[in-house]
C-alpha cells in the first residue's frame, strides 16, 4: 500500500498536471505565454480544493489498513497513485529539463530581457546565433508558437507558481475549522481528525482506535473515558479500542488486563479477538470460573485490615460499637491467619471461622500480634452482640466462599501482575451485594500490587476496563490509579451513562477528579440535560470574530453597515449532544470525541465500517453458565481443613458459643413476676 506521504504528494502533483495541460494546450493554440501560466495555476487550484477533502479521506483510510477496504478499493488506490506518480516524474523531469537545457527561452530570461542593461548577461551576441538577437532557441522556438519542447517553459512556471503558493498556503492560510477563531477550541471535522491523526501517528506504530482515529500508543498513558445513555455506541466504542489493546496480551509484550462484565456476555467477545492468554473468570457463580487465592495475596496486616473495611464498611449511626468491634475481629482473625498458616487458606476458611465463638477465640489467641482482641470475650452479652453483628455481616459471602471452594483451579493477583493473563471480574443479580463487596476487595488489592511496581519498568502496560462503572459500586483505588497509575503503566477505561449517576456514588469532587484525569473522552447520545452542560463544558468555549450586517433606509438612499465583533461561544452546545442519533447498523456511530493529539471533533462511523473493525463473538462460548445450586451450601470444616488450618477440631465447631469463661460466670437474670400481664391504668 502507498504510504502517507507518497500519496499526499501524489495529491500535490496531480492539481500541477492539470494546470499545466491547460496552460499547454492554451500556448500550443495560439494565446499569449502569460495569459495561458495565469489560466493553468487557477486551474490547478480549483483542483486542488476540490479534490483535498476526498483524498485526505483516502490517504487516512488506506493508513488505517488494508483490513477496512475492501478489494476493490484497495486496486482502485493503488492506480490512482501508480498514475498521479506518474505524473509527479514528468513534471519533475519537465521542470528540471526546462531549466537546463532551454535556459535562454525560460520564464526567468523572459524577465531579464526585459531590461536593456541585463541583456548581456542573458543572451550571446547577436552575430554567433545567425542573426537571432535572442538565440537560437528562440528562432526555432517562439514564445506564440513553442512547438512541443518550448512548451517546457511554461510547464517550468506553472510549476513554480504552485510550489511557492503550496508553501504559502500551507505557512500562513489556517485550517478550515480555525478560520475566523481568535483562541479556543476548534470543532474539527471527520476528515480534519483523520488527517491529524495521520500525521502524529508515528512510523510502525498500530496505534489505538478511538473515535473512528488511530491515537499514537502513548495515548494510553492519558487514559479514556466514554459517555453515553443506552443504545448510543458506549460498549462498541469500548470494543474497539478493547481489539487493539489485549491483542498484545501474551505475545511477550508484558501486558495484562482487568475487565468489569456488568453485562455477563463479554467473555464471547474477548474469545472472538483470539486472545494469546488466560483468561480467568473470577465470577464465582459461574461454572467456568476461578477461584481468588486470598491466602495468597493476603500477605500483611495492612491488607488484612483494608479487607476487613471492605467486607464490613463502616457505618454513620450512632451504635457504631458492634461494627466497629467486628470489623476489628475480622481483622484480628485474618492476621493470624497469615502469620500461622501463610498461603495455606482462603476465603471459606475466613467465613466459617467468623461463625464460630471458639474458632474466633483460638485464631486471635495463638498468635502474639493479636492476643489483645480477648478482651471481647469478657463479657459474654456483649461478645454475643459482637458475634450476631458479624455474622450477620459475614453472612452475605457464604455462597460465593462455598462457590469458590469448588473451583477447579485458583488464581493469585500477584502472578497476574506479574505474568501476561486477562482477569473477568462478574456480575450476578442474585447475589448483587456479596459478589460486589467482593469484586472491590479483589480491586483494592490488585490496585495496591499496581502501585507499588517500580516507574523504571515503561514497557510494561495494565488496562483495566470498567464498562458501566457505576454499576461496580465505590471502587476503593480506582481514584489513586487514574491520577497516580500513568508512571506505572496503568491505563484506565471508564464508562458510564450520566454524570449524575457516577457523582452519586464517588461524590462530586472525586468523580470529576476521576473524569479530569482521562484525557481521551468519547460524549455519545446523552438523555440527561444535566451530563449535557456538563459535556459541553468539557468540550470548551472559543472567542471568534462574527459580522453582522444591518441596512437602514433614508432619504439619501438605502446603505449596508457591516459590523465585527469578537464573542464567546461554546465549541458544541448542550443540545447537540441530546439530538444525536441512536447507533444502529442504518445510522452508524456518531459522536464528539476528544483527545490530546487531535483536539475535539465529530465522527461519524458508518454501520459497514463498524461491521468491518468489531470481531464478532466465538458463537461457541456461552456468555454465563450457572453453578448448581448445591454449590452455593457452605460446608463445614472437615478433620483435614482443621490440620491445614493447625486448629483442634473440638475447638473448631462451627456454631460453638463464647462458652462461660472462668473469670466471670454468667449471671443469673431475675425473672420479673407478672411482666407479660398488662398493666391497668387505676
Amino acid at each position: 500500500m502507498p504510504s502517507t506521504g507518497l500519496l499526499r504528494l501524489c495529491l500535490f502533483a496531480s492539481a500541477c498536471s492539470i494546470g499545466m495541460l491547460v496552460a499547454c494546450l492554451l500556448t500550443v493554440v495560439g494565446w499569449s505565454g502569460g495569459f495561458s501560466v495565469v489560466t493553468g495555476t487557477v486551474c490547478a487550484f480549483v483542483a486542488w480544493r476540490r479534490q483535498r477533502a476526498h483524498f485526505q479521506v483516502l490517504v487516512a483510510t488506506i493508513d488505517r489498513g488494508r483490513g477496512n477496504l475492501g478489494e476493490r478499493q484497495v486496486m482502485m488506490a493503488r492506480r490512482a497513485a501508480i498514475v498521479t506518480w506518474s505524473s509527479v516524474g514528468g513534471a519533475v523531469g519537465g521542470y528540471v529539463v526546462g531549466c537546463v537545457l532551454f535556459f535562454n527561452s525560460s520564464p526567468i530570461a523572459l524577465i531579464l530581457r526585459s531590461s536593456r542593461s541585463l541583456e548581456p548577461m542573458v543572451a550571446p551576441d547577436v552575430h554567433s546565433h545567425g542573426g537571432s538577437r535572442y538565440g537560437p532557441w528562440y528562432e526555432y522556438y517562439p514564445p506564440e508558437k513553442p512547438g512541443v519542447l518550448g512548451m517546457l517553459r511554461y510547464v517550468s512556471a506553472v510549476g513554480s507558481g504552485l510550489v511557492v503558493g503550496w508553501l504559502v498556503r500551507s505557512k500562513y492560510v489556517p485550517p478550515r475549522g480555525r478560520r475566523g477563531i481568535m483562541r479556543g477550541r476548534v470543532l474539527l471535522g471527520y476528515s480534519d481528525a483523520i488527517y491529524i491523526s495521520q500525521r502524529c501517528l508515528p512510523a510502525r506504530d498500530p496505534g489505538l482506535s478511538w473515535g473512528g482515529v488511530r491515537l499514537p500508543t502513548i495515548a494510553a498513558a492519558s487514559h479514556f473515558c466514554a459517555v453515553g445513555t443506552t443504545g448510543s455506541g458506549k460498549t462498541l466504542t469500548l470494543r474497539m479500542l478493547m481489539q487493539d489493546a489485549l491483542t498484545s496480551i501474551g505475545r511477550g509484550a508484558n501486558c495484562r488486563a482487568l475487565v468489569y462484565d456488568a453485562k455477563q456476555d463479554m467473555l464471547p467477545y474477548l474469545r472472538g479477538m483470539g486472545l494469546r492468554c488466560e483468561v480467568y473468570i473470577l465470577n464465582a457463580f459461574d461454572l467456568r470460573g476461578a477461584a481468588w487465592d486470598m491466602g495468597a495475596d493476603c500477605d500483611s496486616p495492612a491488607v488484612a485490615m483494608q479487607i476487613a473495611s471492605i467486607l464490613i464498611p463502616e457505618e454513620d449511626n450512632a451504635n457504631r460499637f458492634f461494627p466497629d468491634a467486628s470489623r476489628h475481629l475480622l481483622s484480628g482473625a485474618l492476621t493470624s491467619l497469615i502469620k500461622s498458616c501463610p498461603g495455606r487458606w482462603d476465603f471459606r476458611d475466613v467465613v466459617l471461622a467468623m461463625q464460630s465463638a471458639n474458632a474466633i477465640r483460638a485464631l486471635v489467641e495463638r498468635v502474639p500480634e493479636t492476643q489483645h482482641l480477648v478482651q471481647y470475650f469478657a463479657e459474654q452479652r456483649t461478645f454475643s452482640n459482637i458475634l450476631s453483628t458479624l455474622s450477620t455481616k459475614m453472612a452475605p459471602f457464604e455462597p460465593v466462599a462455598a462457590a469458590w471452594s469448588r473451583a477447579r483451579r485458583k488464581v493469585s493477583l500477584a502472578e497476574w501482575v506479574r505474568g501476561e493473563s486477562v482477569l473477568l471480574l462478574g456480575n450476578y443479580e442474585r447475589a448483587r451485594y456479596a459478589l460486589d463487596a467482593v469484586n472491590r476487595v479483589i480491586f483494592r488489592r490488585a490496585s495496591e500490587l499496581l502501585l507499588e511496581e517500580n516507574e523504571s519498568n515503561r514497557a510494561k502496560r495494565t488496562w483495566l476496563f470498567l464498562d458501566e462503572t457505576k454499576e461496580c459500586g465505590a471502587l476503593d483505588g480506582l481514584s489513586s490509579l487514574l491520577t497516580k497509575g500513568r508512571s506505572r503503566g496503568v491505563s484506565v477505561v471508564i464508562g458510564f451513562q450520566d454524570i449524575e449517576g457516577l457523582r452519586e456514588v464517588y461524590g462530586e469532587r472525586i468523580a470529576n477528579e476521576m473524569v479530569a484525569q482521562c484525557g481521551n473522552k468519547a460524549i455519545l447520545r446523552l438523555e440527561s440535560p444535566e451530563t449535557a452542560r456538563w459535556a459541553s463544558a468539557v468540550a470548551g468555549e472559543c472567542e471568534r470574530y462574527e459580522y453582522q450586517t444591518s441596512y437602514a433606509t433614508s432619504p439619501q438612499g438605502r446603505t449596508r453597515t457591516v459590523s465585527e465583533q469578537l464573542v464567546k461561544r461554546e465549541a458544541v452546545l448542550p443540545s447537540e449532544f441530546m439530538d444525536l442519533l441512536p447507533t444502529n447498523r442504518a445510522h452508524g456511530l456518531t459522536g464528539y470525541f476528544m483527545s490530546p493529539y487531535i483536539g475535539v471533533y465529530r465522527a461519524t462511523i458508518p454501520g459497514e465500517e463498524l461491521d468491518r473493525r468489531l470481531k464478532p463473538r466465538d458463537v461457541a462460548v456461552g456468555d454465563f453458565v450457572p453453578r448448581p445450586r448445591e454449590h452455593e451450601y457452605l460446608h463445614p470444616w472437615t478433620p483435614e481443613d482443621c490440620r491445614r488450618l493447625g486448629l483442634d477440631p473440638d475447638v473448631a465447631v462451627i456454631g460453638g458459643g463464647a462458652g462461660p469463661s472462668p473469670e466471670s460466670p454468667p449471671k443469673r437474670v431475675p425473672k420479673i413476676v407478672g411482666a407479660d400481664r398488662r398493666r391497668r391504668l387505676p
